[in-house]
């Protein structure tokens, strides 16, 4: 099979060219701050992405069996520091849709992510949605998620982030990269 590739800053552009239409200081400069947390994200630089955030962010990631998102500094350092750790911020955002107003920025879009086989456990959302396609989780594997999600990042008066409430769309499709798949740079 053939590689696997990810545009994985595909959501700058994106962004740029959502900033470029506005002439609002405040608007561009939203923009400009959630384009460089989410840049931080994909690249794993914490500092960085902590350095977007107010000093109390409390994120809220919605799902039907209710909220997992972590509140505070710390928390969210943590959750950062975790995501990084487990390559779990190897991804492409094709944003569909991008609405920003003087507090929000919102962003549709579709997600690719790798998911190393490790951080499937028994039991967990992830895990289920690959044994439901009749296949074993492989903890030594790479699998390939496909998805839809919604984020809604607030700012404070100061155009920090003051977090982000997300939303999953219906079940991602996630399947088993073989060696081959796997993006060269990954």
């Amino acid at each position: 099979m053939a590689r696997v590739e990810f545009d994985r800053y595909l959501f700058s552009r994106q962004l740029k060219a959502k900033a470029d239409r506005f002439q609002s200081p405040r608007l561009r400069q939203m923009i400009a701050v959630f384009s460089e947390h989410t840049g931080a994200e994909i690249d794993g630089d914490l500092d960085r992405v902590m350095a977007t955030m107010n000093p109390d962010p409390i994120f809220f990631v919605h799902h039907p069996s209710g909220d997992s998102g972590p509140k505070g500094w710390d928390a969210v350092k943590t959750m950062y520091a975790d995501m990084f750790a487990t390559r779990m911020n190897y991804m492409e955002m094709d944003y569909q849709r991008i609405v920003v107003d003087d507090d929000t920025v919102m962003v549709e879009f579709k997600q690719r992510k790798i998911i190393p086989g490790r951080m499937l456990t028994p039991g967990s959302s992830w895990a289920a949605v690959v044994e439901a396609g009749g296949e074993t989780v492989d903890p030594n594997a790479y699998y390939l998620s496909q998805g839809r999600a919604v984020v809604i990042a607030p700012f404070d008066a100061e155009c920090r982030m003051m977090g982000e409430h997300s939303f999953g769309g219906p079940k991602p499709i996630v399947r088993r990269l073989t060696p081959e798949e796997m993006p060269a740079d990954y």
